[in-house]
């Protein structure tokens, strides 16, 4: 067993809620459950504060920045948590730290957005490209389109925010045919050189041959006819599961509204209650359970031998085996690669290639 205090952590992902207003059809979350329509549970309560609070400063680096992610379901449903949070760390953190948050932004009231502008919290906000890309997937209870919201709360956000919005971009199966115009719309956002495009794709089933032909011909157009449109975008896909892993075990940790620690929210259980041993323990005991801790180690170190498949791929130094989580959930083994992470990741390597 490894206590809190020995623990030299630096991001600390919360899962505030583990409830959304949204019924988004590729949801990650739904390869776990099926959510209902009660909003008000499976949130963390105020009361959790102090606990969590004094958690993070048992366990966080010195060395490091402190980082804490206000994640979901849609983080924003417990909006009167993360205020609190943020005026209750005003008073106890004496540490170098910030605060992110990713939300579909339905919930971004005006006095909302003022507050976390002023208590400069990084926000990532998933619009799905133009709105027939966005409606098609991102759909409210009831299957009402969120498009006309979202783009309403992200044009006030942009507009008034002086720390640039992280648009995150969903490409699947059914809205791989509005790739260019929709990244074309997401960039003229930009018009206060204030937001960052981050490309995401879904990783939990096989994608058809069709995709990928459609996705060559949008590579092609954005790196090789258009240098315009691509704003640092091989930093963030690189970032954020496409190559490597925007989760580290010797750095990160997600906490549920039961006060659980895993390695990332993709983990997490819709009741954030384990089953088995692949989690690393509680806020109370620390990381009791050292053998799943080893295993995370492991599959992140960056070495290919301890992946298989990797040995030999001449992109696996930017590329580390691709998403952990995406890997699991696909094969139902850590050390198994997810063929749809890696033949995206191969056809990206070659448009970075003729980009030299």
């Amino acid at each position: 067993m490894i206590k809190p205090q020995e623990i030299q952590l630096s991001k600390y992902e919360l899962i505030v809620s583990e409830n959304c207003n949204l019924r988004c059809k590729y949801c990650f979350d739904d390869f776990y459950c099926e959510r209902g329509n009660d909003l008000s549970s499976g949130k963390m309560s105020r009361e959790q504060i102090p606990e969590i609070c004094n958690f993070i400063y048992e366990t966080r680096s010195s060395e490091r920045p402190t980082e804490v992610i206000f994640f979901g379901g849609e983080p924003m449903v417990n909006y009167d948590f993360i205020h609190d949070f943020i005026e209750y760390g005003k008073k106890s953190f004496n540490f170098d730290h910030r605060y992110s948050m990713t939300t579909n932004g339905t919930l971004l009231t005006s006095d909302r957005i003022d507050y976390l502008i002023e208590n400069n919290v990084g926000v990532g906000i998933t619009i799905d490209g133009n709105q027939v890309s966005h409606d098609t997937n991102r759909v409210m209870i009831g299957n009402k389109g969120s498009w006309d919201v979202v783009m309403n709360n992200t044009c006030e956000y942009v507009s008034k925010s002086k720390i640039p919005a992280s648009i995150l971009y969903v490409l699947n199966e059914n809205t791989i045919d509005y790739f260019i115009d929709s990244y074309k719309f997401i960039n003229s956002l930009n018009m206060f050189g204030n937001i960052n495009i981050t490309l995401l794709f879904n990783y939990d089933k096989p994608l058809s041959d069709s995709f990928y032909e459609k996705l060559e011909e949008g590579f092609k157009y954005l790196f090789v006819y258009n240098d315009y449109l691509l704003p640092n975008i091989f930093q963030r896909m690189n970032a954020h599961g496409c190559g490597g892993n925007c989760n580290s075990p010797r750095t990160n940790v997600t906490i549920t509204p039961q006060g659980n620690l895993f390695f990332c929210h993709r983990q997490t259980p819709k009741d954030g209650i384990p089953d088995g041993l692949d989690f690393y323990g509680d806020m109370k005991s620390g990381y009791v359970n050292t053998d799943f801790l080893l295993k995370m180690l492991k599959r992140s170190s960056g070495i290919s031998k301890d992946i298989p498949e990797c040995e030999g791929c001449s992109i696996f130094e930017w590329c580390k085996g691709g998403c952990i989580m995406a890997s699991e959930q696909y094969t139902g083994d850590w050390f198994k690669i997810n063929p749809t992470v890696c033949r995206i990741n191969k056809l990206l390597d070659k448009f970075k290639t003729i980009r030299g």
